[in-house]
């Protein structure tokens, strides 16, 4: 049987009220680099479907949407900013690493779940200069499926999602990361094919 999410107060109730433009809010600065509390704009994208069930396509289209601003916004900062300034806080060789992997380091770190630090991946994919259009494509991938999954997750399972994210988040961070590192070793074997 499913249950009802309890959401309690606070933020959580806050963005129960506004819906759809308030997960969007939340999911631009979640996708940027302001502060937000641990599990991003998973855990209210979960709690937005499981509440709306019926709308969990549109709570991941606007979680997804948000953060695409968020990240574009991290993006053309650290750009502007060149990769010396930011690599204080991303780090020189998180840096040198997005210039080697590109667009698939992108992919990867969009999908992998808390406590991959993703707010470095665009500012480095930022810093290296990545071309816009192949970061925007694999942040939108990534995100996407992400929280498609969230929010699917909540639709079927409702409060009960969020009794077993609570109780047991290792196994469902488990589940992502083996997907993120599929994803990554497809990627990996089309480019050294393409090599050949």
């Amino acid at each position: 049987m499913r249950s009802t999410p309890q959401t309690g107060g606070g933020l959580t109730a806050w963005l129960a009220r506004l819906g759809g433009p308030g997960l969007l809010l939340y999911a631009v600065a979640d996708g940027s680099f302001v502060p937000m509390p641990p599990g991003g704009a998973d855990l209210p994208t979960l709690l937005l479907a499981a509440a709306h069930p019926a709308a969990w396509g549109y709570y991941a289209l606007m979680a997804t949407l948000g953060s695409l601003a968020g990240g574009l916004l991290a993006y053309q900062t650290a750009a502007a900013a060149g990769a010396e300034r930011v690599a204080a806080k991303a780090g020189p060789a998180r840096i040198a690493a997005m210039r080697r992997r590109g667009w698939p380091a992108v992919l990867v770190g969009a999908i992998l779940p808390t406590p991959f630090p993703y707010k470095l991946v665009p500012l480095a994919a930022g810093a290296a200069k990545l071309p816009r259009g192949q970061f925007l494509a694999a942040l939108a991938l990534g995100r996407g499926l992400r929280f498609s999954l969230a929010a699917y997750v909540g639709a079927r399972f409702g409060g009960d999602a969020l009794d077993f994210l609570r109780g047991a988040w290792g196994t469902p961070a488990l589940l992502i990361g083996a997907g993120a590192a599929a994803a990554a070793a497809v990627v990996w074997a089309l480019r050294r094919h393409r090599r050949r």
